[in-house]
């Protein structure tokens, strides 16, 4: 139980009604997790990091609403994507105002949430898709990023150099996805100065949910792995029958993942995977002598040919060839044309990529990996897609499947694969070429 002197005395865990206006008010008192508490300490920033059920975002409401209710503040509550308001903590806070009994202290509009007694407010933004507003905002005190493990290594070097105000601090709450993710790298791994971080799982969450104790034992029961990753807050591991893994992580063990700008000396090779109903995802790269330089990596989604024609050209790139895959030439039926000659009236001469068997393009990516440097940022979730890209592993048979996955992962990992067996006059394929696994290691 956490207390602020001056505030109503009539606030309980229980949440009684809110007196009305002519009570007289002097203190507030709110039940949250016992682990949360140090965020009350002055920290330029505060992660609270771990599984699901652990109450994490329902704690850091409350601490913030008590906040804004005791004195003025401007809270920032941010994610990387957000197209409505309907994806944003608005409804999560407003739920608490009104458990918390200060609807009469508290304006809840449909984008934003005053109090009427400090003047705080409460505002919500998507991170990705407002950079310049975020840039511009000024008078910050407060930032509260939500499901942070999604939020990208641009967004966060937008955003922190924006939060400027004396004393202002950075509330960070999310689900360890992969150990990949920029947040946890940047808040767990390799953490700032004046950094509280606190792991709270389901045990310290003294209102878990008997609904929920019953689907995490019996998650439990069935996978050791996903228990540790869902109700534990682990990073992923390495999945069963992922192809490249462990060559990714070799790619980060030897600085491999760096800032890599675009060379204007040298022309940019791209590689892409043609959705239907999946993604478009692109490869940029250059070479330079026996290193493959991957510096771009862009997934379009729901994007027509021409519209991705015309990201390519505004990109500063001078291109020597795109490869996109064998069926590019099959002529769609509506129009008649295929999206080989489509591309090309745009302006996108294509190179077509050699039809083989997957299994052969799969080891002819573990031949080029060795030699890739990628992009830390705008490759970022490439490199994430290539860790996971796997077969499927049959539980009853005890076996791999003889074919990829198909999940998220197959646009960029095909995308790649067209890469790596397209010859390229730079001689960088190479065919057949053993790869040396550390020894024990359980590759495919």
């Amino acid at each position: 139980m956490m207390q602020a002197e001056a505030l109503p005395d009539w606030l309980t865990g229980n949440m009684t009604p809110a007196p009305e206006p002519h009570h007289p008010i002097s203190k507030l008192r709110i039940q949250t997790i016992d682990a949360l508490e140090p965020f009350l300490d002055p920290h330029r920033y505060k992660v609270a990091y771990g599984g699901r059920g652990s109450s994490k975002s329902w704690g850091v409401a409350r601490l913030l609403i008590l906040k804004a209710y005791t004195k003025r503040e401007r809270i920032l509550c941010c994610r990387e994507l957000q197209t409505s308001i309907d994806q944003s903590v608005h409804a999560l806070l407003a739920d608490q105002i009104h458990r918390l009994g200060l609807t009469t202290a508290f304006e809840i509009q449909a984008k934003k949430i005053t109090c009427l007694t400090t003047g705080s407010v409460f505002m919500f933004e998507g991170l990705k898709s407002n950079v310049t507003k975020i840039k511009s905002m000024e008078g910050v005190t407060l930032v509260w990023a939500e499901e942070a493990e999604k939020i990208a290594k641009n967004s966060w070097d937008v955003l922190i150099p924006t939060i400027r105000t004396p004393n202002s601090e950075i509330w960070i709450t999310f689900n360890p996805d992969d150990d990949l993710d920029e947040t946890w790298v940047r808040f767990v791994e390799d953490p700032p100065p004046d950094c509280y971080s606190v792991q709270i799982n389901y045990h310290k969450n003294p209102w878990f949910p008997e609904v929920l104790r019953n689907e995490m034992e019996y998650c439990r029961s069935k996978s050791e792995d996903d228990y540790e990753h869902i109700w534990l807050g682990k990073p992923r591991k390495a999945m069963k029958g992922a192809y490249y893994a462990e060559l990714i992580s070799v790619v980060w063990a030897e600085d491999r993942v760096q800032n890599l700008p675009y060379d204007e000396q040298l022309s940019v090779i791209t590689s892409w995977d043609l959705g239907w109903a999946d993604s478009t995802v692109i490869w940029f790269i250059q070479v330079v002598a026996s290193e493959i330089r991957v510096i771009n990596c862009i997934e379009f989604k729901g994007t027509s040919l021409p519209q991705i024609a015309k990201a390519l050209k505004e990109l500063p790139y001078l291109y020597s060839q795109h490869i996109l895959p064998h069926d590019v030439k099959v002529h769609e039926l509506g129009s008649g044309k295929s999206r080989k000659s489509i591309l090309e009236s745009l302006g996108i001469p294509v190179t077509v990529a050699p039809d083989i068997a997957v299994n052969d393009g799969i080891q002819s990516v573990k031949s080029l990996l060795p030699r890739c440097y990628f992009d830390r940022t705008k490759c970022s979730e490439g490199l994430k897609a290539l860790k996971r890209y796997r077969t499927k592993y049959n539980e009853e048979r005890k076996t791999f499947d003889n074919k990829p996955y198909h999940d998220w992962t197959s646009d960029f990992a095909d995308a790649f694969r067209y890469l790596a067996i397209t010859p390229h006059e730079t001689g960088f394929n190479s065919w057949g070429q053993d790869i040396e696994y550390p020894e024990g290691s359980d590759h495919i």
